[in-house]
């Protein structure tokens, strides 16, 4: 129910944002709640330009969450956010949109204001005790565990969001 109810609030404001052309509000609603029901909603990556109105929507939100000015998505941007696979959902579009509005410098985001995590593959796990091995290691392990989302990886890791952010950027994950 949780997901057929973000699914409605994202369908409508689309629509009201003006910027949707396709079929009438009602046909995108029902839709949304057939797929919805049916558990068979199509994973973001096979979703093409969903994953520009969805960031749209959440630069929006974002943006009045944190009492800032409108955030505008370049064409770079754009392109930057269709090229990657989304192995963490909607849920990752939304952590990678709230982390580039943070750091940005601007209110238009461009192609190097997003980055995306990367995942360390089991199989290359060594025994170490490098210190800062350790971090990367155990924020990759909460980012992971967390499906993307950087506030309960930050919890999981017993830091702050920011601190995270930081430390994301600190070691190029």
């Amino acid at each position: 129910m949780r997901f057929f109810l973000s699914a409605f609030v994202i369908v409508l404001h689309v629509v009201s944002m003006r910027r949707y052309e396709g079929p009438s509000p009602s046909v995108l609603l029902s839709l949304t709640s057939e797929l919805a029901l049916a558990g068979k909603w199509p994973p973001l990556r096979e979703r093409g330009e969903d994953i520009v109105l969805l960031a749209e929507y959440f630069a929006h939100q974002i943006a009045q969450r944190y009492r800032l000015d409108d955030v505008k998505i370049s064409s770079s941007a754009r392109r930057k956010l269709l090229s990657h696979s989304w192995p963490g959902n909607v849920r990752e579009l939304q952590h990678v949109m709230e982390r580039a509005i943070v750091m940005a410098s601007g209110n238009v985001l461009e192609a190097d204001d997003f980055e995306f995590s990367k995942m360390i593959e089991p199989a290359q796990k060594t025994e170490t005790l490098n210190l800062e091995a350790l971090e990367q290691d155990a924020i990759m392990k909460a980012i992971s565990r967390s499906n993307g989302n950087l506030t309960q990886a930050a919890s999981l890791l017993g830091i702050t969001r920011f601190t995270l952010y930081r430390k994301i950027e600190k070691y190029g994950l």
